[in-house]
């Protein structure tokens, strides 16, 4: 068995956004380590990259050792920079692996910051002036730290970089002596990107993290990221989207291989049905789909795992998970903006 320890708690490392402003300044300076950057990126499915080359006439076949030499040469002509790969990763980490609250804004802020003069005034108070419609590439900022602020009358962007330390209990790694056991761990340092988008014409939102290490707890990460929203906006004025709600309308339908399936009754009892394997619908079974359909008018839908397939604005199979308990949407494996977006806007119109 393996458990994963947190190195330091998300309040051991909370700081405001001034601070996380200054503590990014020294990095953005940084002679990053190029394989370090490459390690990173070719960690993400090479399709993401090769289109990045292919849309600046740069050769992008082969296999990843070959893609690698490529980067690296690239790099070493100067044809690319290193802020180019780490913006690149920014943009591939930034929809990968995410899980996702959603909220819809509930007063008048919409209106507010629909205006570029209030939008200036608010960031100007915050002290990020600088940061709009700009971006700083840092790479594995040791406190979460904002990278770019993105505005216009139509949308408003916030993201953060941080580095995930944790640690992974190895058992069988353990030294004993005598009366003295060493305990062993093995170390581990992860790169994050965290979004908050606001969309200023409809007023749905979104705070996007990219998934963390077994361990660690999305509510609190949520919780953090809302309190460095604070000096600019306030996640407290936003209502979140009950997505549990969208559990029972998906499996009805739409076009998915359910996976896995909860419910909840009015006094607080569950059942789950869960498939032979993932590439079995759980409906599949005549026995399971007989009790679903005794159950479905009488409780509602506490999670689901569903991988929504290829075809009517997807370029290929999504795999999500609706977590009840927290009202979040997991989105596994890398995918591309469009394809997370067609997923989210089916769940969202779902909830309502």
């Amino acid at each position: 068995l393996m458990r994963v320890k947190m190195c330091a708690s998300r309040n051991m490392q909370k700081t405001n956004l001034f601070a996380s402003q200054q503590n990014g300044s020294a990095a953005d300076a940084a002679d990053y380590d190029k394989n370090q950057v490459l390690d990173l990126l070719l960690a993400q499915k090479m399709a993401f990259t090769q289109d990045f080359l292919r849309a600046r006439n740069l050769a992008f076949s082969g296999n990843k050792l070959r893609l690698r030499e490529r980067l690296a040469n690239y790099v070493d002509s100067q044809t690319l920079s290193i802020p180019d790969l780490i913006s690149l990763l920014n943009q591939i980490e930034g929809w990968g692996r995410q899980h996702i609250y959603l909220y819809r804004c509930v007063d008048r802020l919409v209106e507010d910051w629909s205006s570029e003069a209030f939008a200036v005034s608010q960031l100007k108070r915050a002290g990020l002036i600088d940061l709009l419609d700009a971006q700083r590439t840092l790479l594995l900022p040791e406190v979460p730290t904002i990278t770019s602020i993105h505005w216009s009358p139509s949308r408003m962007k916030l993201v953060w970089v941080e580095a995930r330390h944790w640690e992974q209990r190895l058992q069988d790694e353990d030294i004993a002596k005598a009366d003295l056991v060493w305990r062993a761990y093995k170390r581990h340092i992860s790169r994050g990107i965290v979004t908050f988008e606001w969309n200023l014409l409809n007023g749905r939102a979104m705070l996007m993290i990219e998934q963390l290490p077994r361990g660690f707890r999305y509510s609190e990460s949520r919780d953090f990221f809302a309190s460095e929203m604070e000096p600019i906006v306030s996640l407290g004025r936003f209502q979140p989207i009950q997505v549990s709600k969208a559990i029972k309308p998906i499996e009805q339908s739409e076009p998915v291989r359910c996976r896995q399936i909860a419910f909840e009754s009015p006094t607080g009892a569950t059942a789950q049905f869960t498939s032979a394997s993932r590439s079995r619908d759980v409906y599949q079974d005549d026995t399971f789909e007989s009790a679903a359909d005794i159950m479905r008018d009488s409780t509602i839908g506490s999670d689901g795992n569903f991988y929504w397939q290829k075809g009517g604005g997807l370029s290929r199979e999504l795999h999500c998970r609706i977590y009840g308990h927290d009202q979040r949407v997991g989105i596994f494996g890398q995918h591309r903006e469009a394809d997370v977006r067609h997923v989210l806007e089916k769940i969202i119109r779902h909830s309502s």
